[in-house]
């Protein structure tokens, strides 16, 4: 306090100096910048690298770019964060995963990565190096979004158009004469998981779905539009780039509106924080400026905390101790309005804590396979038995699944027709009580081509076609109901057909109601599809099948605690089949398991 007095005399003295008649000042030149200012113009500069398949050198190139843009946005991510303050210390971490999204918002940070561009690129050793260059480092501290692209429509039927915009964030707006007439959420998700062995190089896996594109617009009502958006989604594992799938998804926007939307503030704890503790206390508060109809809090799935019905409130204080379970945790909490409006904000918590016990009575199985399918066009898949058999066998063992043998059920051939798997696994999922259950579901057979939550996805004994029969993933949703204390994984286990005329069959895994189900529930999918029947091992069985039992069996014991879990048997499985069976396609995983949740248990 005591500088601004000498400060302000020293001002007033330069300022009567420059305006003196008799000595008219020299002209100055500009300041030069301080560090501060040099700091926030500041540009990062990361290296991504891609690996370079064999086979078509134009394919292999592109795919090794896409990986390697994804690398360097991973790179970018990181210094980003950093930036920021966003992350803590890094602990000594076997696994972790950081998402931006709806869910866990932060538009700067994407929006800042999305707009960094390539400077260069070039083939170093089998690798493609790509050198991305961000935006000035000062813009993570500024709100507001920039614009991808824009067009316009008269949405309203006045003859005057509105600019219909996507921001590199992931939005899209609609505005007339400068203003924001409607908004909708955040959609796109960039995902990055590490994991970190000792001894051994880091492993990673980078996802990002990013909205390209406004396909069609029109007004529902007086009050919502309907948009129809284009997004890609990409994935690279490890440095390979492991596939591309396109979306079309509509998009209901409200622009009727000058109410205020509720807010979720969650003070603690930090979202991807890190403990040790068994319990962390949740603190936070909700606003709804029009009255508050009810909130609702879970954690790892299950009902946790919720308020009485119509409180009427605009502002509601929380203050609640959240239990952990080892591992990766969960906790959401959804806010409604008495306009019927929702907001939910969900945190990521990793507590740093053993396995839990291995109770075999808690553990089920459900194992499906189509050797021979009804419909005669189909092609025959002679070494679906054995792959049943095989697997049946290592579940019921002590030291592998750890599965009681009544608790392993098959459904073969005739037997798996689209009712009877989804009775069973309604249930089969249906499950009583507090403890938490761990249900493995395996599926041997063909899959559709075509993404989509329609009516494409696993094909069952009685499917007529790729188009009619199949288990979709809204199906699926539907059997499985909503997941409270169940750990759910699928293995789905396919071959390739000519009949697909050499298209991926694992896309029906990137419908975005079923990936946004699995990462709000906690269950989890492992896809691969191996070659044509023909060409497969049938002594051997299938080799993703067989990569799997090898990892469970101890090999993707990374930490060596005598327990494999989702994310090591995920990493084996990848390595494996991308040394030892080139032409399976690359094995991809989506959703989440809740927890540490043992797939298997091996000697230490």
């Amino acid at each position: 306090m005591r500088l601004y007095p000498a400060i302000i005399v020293c001002g007033l003295c330069a300022l009567a100096f420059t305006h003196s008649p008799a000595q008219p000042a020299p002209e100055q030149p500009e300041p030069a910048p301080t560090n501060a200012v040099q700091s926030l113009d500041r540009k990062l500069t990361v290296e991504g690298f891609g690996k370079i398949p064999l086979g078509d050198p134009v394919a292999a190139q592109k795919n090794a770019y896409q990986a390697a843009v994804l690398d360097a946005y991973h790179q970018l991510f990181w210094q980003g964060a950093e930036e920021q303050g966003l992350l803590p210390e890094t602990p000594p971490l076997d696994s972790r995963t950081f998402r931006l999204d709806e869910q866990h918002p932060n538009p700067v940070l994407l929006d800042w990565l999305l707009r960094s561009e390539v400077v260069s690129q070039q083939e170093v050793g089998g690798r493609l190096k790509v050198t991305l260059q961000s935006p000035p480092v000062g813009e993570l501290a500024k709100e507001g979004s920039h614009v991808l692209r824009s067009q316009s429509f008269d949405v309203d039927g006045d003859q005057e158009a509105e600019t219909v915009s996507v921001t590199y964030d992931g939005r899209i707006q609609v505005s007339k004469r400068g203003k924001i007439l409607a908004s909708s959420p955040c959609l796109n998700v960039f995902s990055c998981s590490t994991m970190r062995t000792m001894g051994a190089e880091p492993w990673e896996q980078v996802q990002l779905t990013r909205l390209l594109n406004v396909g069609s617009l029109e007004a529902v009502g007086k009050e919502k539009l309907r948009v129809v958006a284009d997004l890609s989604l990409g994935e690279s594992v490890d440095e390979f780039w492991v596939g591309k799938a396109s979306e079309q998804r509509e998009v209901l926007l409200r622009w009727d509106d000058p109410k205020n939307e509720p807010q979720v503030q969650i003070t603690e704890p930090r979202d991807f924080a890190y403990t040790l503790r068994d319990k962390v206390a949740w603190k936070g508060q909700l606003l709804t400026p029009s009255g508050l109809l009810n909130a609702k809090l879970r954690v790892n799935g299950r009902p946790f905390w919720q308020t009485p019905e119509r409180m009427n409130t605009q502002r509601l204080r929380m203050d609640i101790l959240l239990p952990l379970l080892p591992g990766v945790n969960r906790a959401q909490v959804q806010v409604n309005d008495l306009n019927r409006r929702s907001l939910s904000r969900e945190v990521l918590l990793f507590r740093e804590a053993a396995c839990s016990p291995v109770v075999p009575a808690r553990r089920r199985a459900l194992l499906i396979g189509v050797g021979q399918y009804g419909a005669t066009q189909f092609p025959k898949l002679p070494g679906v038995s054995g792959d049943l058999k095989r697997l049946a066998d290592f579940l019921k063992r002590p030291d592998g699944g750890a599965f009681a043998p009544e608790q392993v059920v098959v459904l073969a051939n005739e037997e798996a027709t689209r009712a009877k798997i989804l009775e069973r696994l309604k249930a089969m999922t249906a499950v009583e009580g507090e403890e938490r259950v761990m249900i493995f579901v395996y599926f041997a057979g063909l899959s559709a081509p075509s993404g989509g939550s329609g009516g494409k996805g696993l094909l069952p004994y009685d499917a007529k076609g790729f188009d009619e029969g199949a288990l979709s993933p809204r199906d699926l949703l539907g059997a499985v109901g909503e997941i409270r204390q169940q750990d759910l994984l699928l293995v789905a286990d396919t071959s390739q057909t000519r009949l697909q005329n050499s298209a991926s069959d694992q896309l029906w895994l990137d419908a975005q109601e079923f990936a946004e189900s699995l990462s709000r529930q906690g269950w989890a999918v492992l896809s691969s599809a191996d070659g044509l029947p023909e060409q497969r091992d049938v002594t051997a069985g299938s080799r993703m099948l067989s990569a799997f039992l090898e990892g469970c069996a101890g090999a993707a014991d990374g930490n060596h605690d005598g327990f494999v879990e989702w994310d090591e048997s995920y990493r084996y499985l990848f390595q494996n089949l991308r040394l030892n069976s080139p032409s399976t396609s690359s094995p991809l995983r989506r959703g989440e398991l809740i927890g540490r949740v043992p797939l298997a248990v091996c000697r230490k």
